[in-house]
């Protein structure tokens, strides 16, 4: 038994029966390589483990060669080592196959049970002792070498204890992994009410009985009759385009919106916190200075995401265009949720360009197409749009607390099984 006054303090509360030894004791390098590549091709992700790289993605460019390809057989653990610091690990099963030579493969001896070992290695303790022991230029570069790997203490339960608690949290974590992904089908749901509450309101309006109208050669769908359906900035009475020169940064002063902070129809003041000097505010929005309730509009990386000025203490970065409705016809705020439209969103895909990243030049607004109600209906049209939208606000915001909650339970569950703060055997009775 290792001493307990040479122990992290992570190890000196373990069972009484638990033993802790150096991984270097356990743990052995395997470098056997492929002479023909022609084994299947394994690839680690953080969430799912050691998986076939066609299963994980089948974009992602491979070399036209895998000879020389690290094999890993039944029982091995795969880690990549750029990655331990983040819990990159996997167990292989009873698989056999092949990884980059950028992957360690490991053996465990018959004293350790690898997918208890793997559980380990994910927790927040021993990514953060992977993350000391790292060595590189830059954390893009960091890689836990083999040797530093095997200095780490780690506890050992007996074997039979190993094995009950990675069954354990094969069953927990797949238990919780299946709660993430209700949660999260629940957020993509809610996304798309948030759209569809937005397209249909600009789109077909709020009373279903009024006479409708369609234009086929240039609509997908029917809108009231007494709409008018003319040329986005024929009725935009102040149209002002921000490309151009990036204004120098400073540490404080103005703050610039970027198109970062652009998103769901507000300005995200957290998403990105960049300034310009006071001095410097009167030239850079020499262009136009902006108004509460003026639409900001970005036109590339990422295009056409759309907040409402909410102050006017604010600078805006280049590719930002603010728009100003014409009073007579045009709300601001029924001109935001046209421009988050899905109707208005596929028409910036189509007249869209670039190689890179997709962007609108300012020749091309013009062909941008709007419809308008009356005043009146306009502002009938933003209310209903307001409240559905804050409903399902609020319902996405309990939904990603509670995926917050899981994720912390399932580091947490993990944590307190591999360290022997829960009695799986009583666990598993239930």
């Amino acid at each position: 038994m290792t001493s307990t006054l040479s122990l992290p303090s992570h190890l000196k509360s373990l069972p009484k029966q638990w033993d802790v030894c150096r991984l270097k004791f356990s743990l052995r390098e395997r470098d056997l390589r492929s002479e023909s590549g022609d084994e299947e091709l394994f690839s680690l992700s953080k969430t799912r483990g050691l998986l076939p790289r066609s299963e994980i993605t089948e974009k992602e460019a491979r070399a036209e060669s895998l000879q020389g390809y690290k094999r890993f057989l039944s029982g091995d653990i795969v880690m990549n080592k750029m990655q331990a610091w983040n819990g990159v690990f996997g167990w292989s099963g009873i698989r056999s196959g092949i990884v980059s030579p950028d992957y360690t493969v490991l053996t465990p001896d018959e004293s350790v049970h690898g997918p208890y070992l793997t559980y380990l290695f994910q927790t927040g303790t021993y990514c953060t002792e992977f993350l000391l022991r790292s060595r590189g230029m830059g954390d893009a570069f960091l890689r836990l070498n083999t040797s530093e790997l095997g200095e780490v203490f780690a506890p050992v339960p007996l074997l039979e204890e190993q094995i009950a608690i990675a069954a354990y949290l094969d069953a927990e974590t797949k238990r919780i992994d299946e709660l993430i992904r209700e949660k999260t089908d629940l957020l993509r749901t809610l996304d798309l009410l948030f759209n569809s509450v937005i397209t249909d309101a600009v789109t077909r309006g709020l009373n279903s009985d009024v006479r409708r109208s369609s234009e086929p050669e240039h609509s997908l769908f029917d809108f009231p009759a007494h709409w008018i359906r003319c040329g986005l900035i024929k009725k935009i009475e102040s149209i002002v385009d921000y490309r151009g020169k990036t204004p120098e940064k400073t540490e404080s002063g103005v703050f610039l919106v970027t198109a970062r902070n652009i998103a769901d129809g507000w300005i995200d003041y957290a998403k990105s916190a960049e300034f310009i000097a006071e001095g410097a505010y009167e030239e850079v929005m020499l262009r136009g200075k902006p108004e509460i309730g003026d639409v900001l509009f970005t036109t590339e990386a990422p295009l056409g995401k759309v907040a409402s000025v909410d102050r006017t203490d604010i600078a805006l970065a280049q590719r930002i265009i603010k728009f100003r409705g014409d009073s007579q016809y045009l709300e601001n705020d029924f001109l935001k949720y046209w421009l988050m439209s899905e109707y208005m969103q596929d028409q910036l895909k189509t007249w869209s360009s670039g190689s890179t990243a997709d962007g609108i030049k300012a020749s091309r607004l013009r062909r941008l197409q709007i419809l308008i109600p009356p005043l009146h209906e306009q502002s009938l049209i933003v209310k209903f749009i307001d409240k559905k939208l804050a409903e399902v606000r609020e319902l996405r915001l309990h939904v990603e607390n509670d995926l917050v909650l899981l994720s912390e339970y399932r580091s947490s569950t993990i944590t307190d099984a591999v360290l022997g703060r829960i009695d799986v055997r009583k666990a598993n009775s239930h």
